[in-house]
């Protein structure tokens, strides 16, 4: 009968956190923990939470994925995708089937894996300001969607865990 207790502490957003309902939490190289809720992005350094008040139209927004890439964070709302800097806020790309999306993650060649935000079987790759189908990125992906996968710029190969066929309609 071995029990035992982790310490914690539960933060609010009397603590500085955008909103109660967090939807998505990722570690960056440094340590941060960045944290999209419902409400916004918050960060947290190991001591404080602080929330970004000054995206624009982001600093309410329901976050829905937080991916990092090279040099920014990239972050998918229910509305838009973006990419910040730390301190400029971009919207990615125009591409209206790709703008509810999440973000899956920037690889090597700083091509950056979407998966569509709706219930249908589409993947995205965005790479010089365009969306494309995977396969014609990636040629060896061929006439696949990608549902799961993960990737890191620094990595040299990324991981495809589910996959669906797309069949092509005979009229």
């Amino acid at each position: 009968d071995a029990s035992f207790s982790l310490p914690f502490r539960q933060y609010t957003v009397a603590d500085g956190l955008a909103q109660m309902q967090v939807r998505h939490i990722f570690v960056d190289q440094e340590g941060l923990v960045w944290i999209g809720t419902q409400g916004g992005l918050s960060v947290f350094d190991g001591s404080e939470i602080r929330s970004f008040r000054d995206l624009g139209s982001l600093s309410e927004e329901y976050i829905m994925t937080l991916s990092r890439g090279v040099d920014r964070l990239y972050i998918s709302t229910i509305e838009q995708s973006y990419s910040f800097d730390g301190l400029n806020i971009t919207p990615l790309g125009v591409n209206q089937s790709a703008v509810s999306a999440n973000i899956l993650f920037e690889d090597s060649q700083q091509a950056i894996w979407f998966k569509d935000n709706k219930i249908t079987t589409q993947s995205y790759i965005y790479k010089e300001g365009t969306y494309n189908h995977p396969g014609a990125v990636y040629p060896a992906l061929g006439n696949i969607s990608i549902q799961r996968a993960w990737g890191h710029p620094s990595w040299d190969k990324c991981y495809i865990l589910e996959v669906c066929i797309i069949k092509a309609s005979l009229y």
